[in-house]
This record gives structure tokens, sequence and C-alpha cells, in this order.
């Protein structure tokens, strides 16, 4: 049923009925009898058209339509009869007039407070239409601009009932054709979304959680395999690249928390293929050709191939099945490339530790563990030189961080033990700057650190005039004076930390300047001797 009617169908109808009761009562012989049947005939119509105006008054918007458009079609079977009696009656047109616009007012009315109103229902689309229709009667211009709203609601309900059925697909059925669909939803679409936020953010979080939910039940798929012991690469990069290509098509409409992981780990996956399809085969043919002895062995070859399967370690070490049926593995190759290499330098590598183990040999710690860091300074300076013997360079580096350690051990050991039998206070500080020194030459500046803080902790605990001892000193040589309005104020340089000892009186702490690094003190005395 029509809720609302247009206002030129009412009149076409009634125009039709006037016409049809005159054609009946031109049938009487007598013209008395035509002109009084037709005069009754219109006032009764004119007094329905009147009862129903008045009855639709105070009542909600689709009920006075309903008696709106009666009393319209009442209204206008009068006004046609009038007409056929060639009189005008102004009460006639006076109640035609002010029926018209009360109808009009009322289809307005309906349409502002239904069409902005969000996810109405197919029936108030379809009576918002029915209403469209009748107002562009009155104001087509006004009429085409809630005519444009009601079309963005129809394809935004048609977007979201669209993209709602695809997002009800189950996780294992879904795939990257169907994100392709909603991406084009989405694009086609995007006009309408942009002029209403609230609907986008709804649309974006349904897409969300459908995204994270295909994320979760593949990531389960995805971890069950890899827990295992001898997990396939393949099935594994099947699992991850099937998320990722379901996510591409959206990833510019939702943010998936996971794409990043997802993406770091198919680009290490592509890596472990590379290596399988394209490295290791390399690495197997150089393996196969050094098996046959040799007078001149390509120690070029050998040494790309061994740098590079040392940089890939992470790679191939690994526990996936593809891996494990190498035969033989590359932890076997570079293996044997290690050795070949290991004997190549042999020699030379022995010599290196044999010096090592004579300085480690030395009674005097000070003079060893100058030799120490001398001797790290040369292996230093020869592995740059030998940089494009990767192999022997790596072996100097593994060295020269054993002595390292070995240094950081044997200098705050030797701390340790001199600060343990020394009471004094000028020895103690000699101790703490040859450390630093040491670890200056070792270029650790982690332990530089680390010794020049124990180095200013001890200093302010020693110092005659640290904060817990000044009260006791001042006591004992000066005579005390109660401040009680002026800020006197105490300024101590310590020459060791350069840092400004400053003591005020009182609770006047607040003005020392902490900003400039300066220590402040609070002091409920100061004497005049030393007011400042």
């Amino acid at each position: 049923m029509n809720r609302f009617v247009l206002t030129s169908t009412l009149k076409a109808k009634a125009q039709r009925e006037a016409k049809k009761n005159i054609a009946e009562w031109s049938k009487s012989q007598r013209m008395v009898n035509q002109f009084t049947g037709a005069s009754t005939l219109k006032k009764n119509h004119f007094r329905d058209a009147e009862r129903k105006f008045k009855a639709s008054s105070g009542i909600s918007d689709l009920r006075k339509a309903e008696y709106l458009i009666s009393a319209l079609y009442d209204i206008y079977i009068s006004y046609f009869m009038m007409k056929n009696n060639r009189f005008t009656d102004t009460k006639v047109s006076e109640l035609l007039k002010r029926i018209k616009t009360s109808y009009f007012n009322t289809v307005l009315n309906y349409i502002e407070q239904n069409i902005y109103q969000p996810g109405y229902s197919e029936k108030i689309y379809l009576e918002l239409k029915q209403a469209l229709q009748v107002l562009s009667e009155e104001n087509r211009q006004l009429a085409n601009g809630y005519k444009k709203i009601l079309v963005q609601y129809n394809n935004r309900e048609s977007f979201l009932v669209k993209t709602e059925n695809i997002l009800q697909i189950p996780p294992i059925e879904f795939t990257s054709s169907f994100s392709d669909k909603i991406a084009a939803l989405w694009r086609r679409n995007e006009s309408v979304l942009k002029k209403n936020n609230s609907f986008m953010k709804e649309v974006q979080d349904k897409i969300s959680d459908k995204m994270n939910l295909i994320f979760e039940y593949f990531w389960d798929e995805l971890q069950e395999e890899l827990n295992k012991t001898s997990p396939h690469l393949e099935k594994a990069v099947a699992s991850a690249e099937k998320i990722l290509n379901i996510h591409k098509p959206l990833k510019l409409i939702v943010n998936c928390k996971y794409y990043t992981r997802l993406k770091e780990m198919t680009d290490k996956y592509a890596d472990y293929k590379k290596f399988l399809d394209i490295k290791y085969p390399e690495f197997l043919k150089l393996y196969q050709y050094l098996q046959i002895p040799k007078n001149k062995e390509p120690l070029k070859q050998i040494y790309d191939a061994f740098t590079e399967l040392e940089e890939t370690k992470e790679l191939w070490a690994n526990n996936f099945y593809e891996f494990s049926r190498l035969d033989p593995g590359p932890g076997i190759i570079f293996k044997f490339l290690d050795d070949k290499l290991y004997n190549t330098h042999k020699s030379e590598i022995i010599s290196y530790y044999k010096h090592y183990n004579k300085i480690l040999s030395e009674p005097d710690i000070a003079l060893k563990l100058k030799e120490m860091i001398r001797y790290s300074e040369h292996l230093q300076n020869k592995m740059i030189k030998v940089l494009q013997n990767p192999f022997l360079a790596s072996k100097l580096k593994e060295l020269i961080g054993s002595i390292t350690e070995d240094v950081r051990k044997t200098v705050y050991t030797y701390l340790e033990d001199k600060l343990k039998y020394s009471n004094s206070y000028e020895e103690k500080i000699g101790f703490y700057d040859e450390a630093v020194a040491s670890f200056i030459a070792l270029k650790s500046l982690d332990d530089v650190e680390n010794v020049q803080k124990q180095k200013q902790k001890f200093i302010h605990n020693e110092l005659s005039f640290a904060p817990e001892n000044i009260n006791e000193d001042f006591e004992d040589e000066t005579e005390t004076i109660k401040i009680e309005n002026i800020p006197t104020k105490l300024i101590i340089l310590d020459n060791y930390t350069l840092k400004n000892y400053i003591i005020f009186s009182g609770y006047q702490i607040e003005m020392g300047r902490s900003e400039d690094n300066d220590i402040i003190l609070q002091c409920p005395w100061i004497s005049q001797k030393h007011a400042n």
C-alpha cells in the first residue's frame, strides 16, 4: 500500500469520478434535477473533505497523510463539479489550497524526520521514495537534494549487505578472491563512506575482526607445522603466504597487527628457499669438486664459499625437513671447507696462539695486562690487512675476542685486589686511573664508564667534606650562628669531580642550581665566617 500518493494522481482520479457523477445526473429529464443533484453531491464531498482535514490535526505523519489524501480526493471531486456548474465557490478553492499545503508539509516533515536516521528499514526506504515523488511535484530542487541522500543510503546499505555476506564465509573457505571483492566494493562506495565516518569505522571493524579471525585460524595451522620435530618448509610457506594474500587487497582499508610479523616470516622463508634452490647446489658442486685431490686448489672459491656459508649459518642451521634431507648437509660442507682453510693457514694460526699463551704465563699481572692489550692491538691491525682472507680474519677475530674477555677479567680482578690492600687515597685513585687507561686502550667504552662511576663513588665517600661529614667538620671548626631570614649559603668546589657543593641554611634549598649539575645540601646553620 502506498503511504503517499501523488497529487496529480489524486487529481486525475477525482476528475474521472466527477465526470462520472455528472454524467449520471445528466440522464435526468428535468434541468432542475440535474442542477440540484450535482450541487448536493459537490457539497457532500466538500463536507467530507473538511471533516477529514480537521481530523488530520494532532496525529502522526503517516496517519495524517492518510486523512489528507482522502480529503484531497474529496475536495478535488467537489472542485471539478463546481467547475462544471460554471460558478466559483471560494470556499472550495480555499479548502483545496489548505489541504494541499498541509499534505506537502506532512510529506516534508516525514522526510526530514527519517532520511537522516542510520540504518532505516526497507519499509521506511520505500516510504521515503514515495514521499520524495510527492515533494518533487511541489519543489523539485528540494526533492532532488533529498533524493541524493537516499541514493547514498541505498548504496551504503547495499554495500554493507554484500560485505557482510562475504564476511560470513568460514575462515577455512576464505580466499584472496573474497578480499578482492570486498576491496572492489569499498572502492565503488568510497565517496559514500567518507561522508559518514561512523559507518566507515563500523565496516572497518567488521573487516578487521574477520581478518584477525582468519589469521588466528591459519596461524594455529602454521604453528602446528612449525612445532613438529622436522617441519616442512613448503607447508609453512603456504600457510603464511595464504594469510598475506588474503590481507593484501585490504591493507589500505584495515590495519592487521599480525601483517608485519607475517611479512618478515615470509621474507625469511623466501631466503630459505633461495638457499635451497640456488646456493646449496653451488656449494655441493664445489664440495664434490674438492673431493678429488689436486695440485692446486681454487682458494678464492673456497674462501668465498666459506664466507657465504658462515654469513648464512642462521639460514641453514635449522630443523626444516627440506634441509635435513640434504646430503651432505650445509654444516658438513662448512666443516669441510673450514678444515681445508685451517690446513692452509695452520702454522700461522698456531703461532698466534703460541705467542698469546706465552703472554698469559707472565707472573707480573701489570706487565701481563700491558702485553695482552698490545698484542690485541697488533692482531686488530693484522686483521685489517687480511680482510681479503675471510677465514684468517675470522680466526683472528675469535682470538681478539678471547683476549678482550681475558683482559676485562684480569683488570677487574687486579683492581679489586689493589683496592683491598691499599689504605692510601692517592694510590686508590691511581688504580682506578690505570683500569680506565687499560679499557680505553682496549676500546671498551662500557667498561670505561663503569670504572669511572666506581671512581666517582669512591671520591664522594672518601672526601673529608662529604655530605655525611660536613656538619660534623664545621661544628668542630667554627662557631655556629642561627640564620633566620637571610638565604645564607656556602659553596665548596670538589677538585676531583669539578662539582660545587652548595649548602644552604634553613630551608632555602630550593634556591640551589641543580640544573647546573651542582650538589645541593641543606644545613640548619652556617658559620658567619664562611657565609656567602
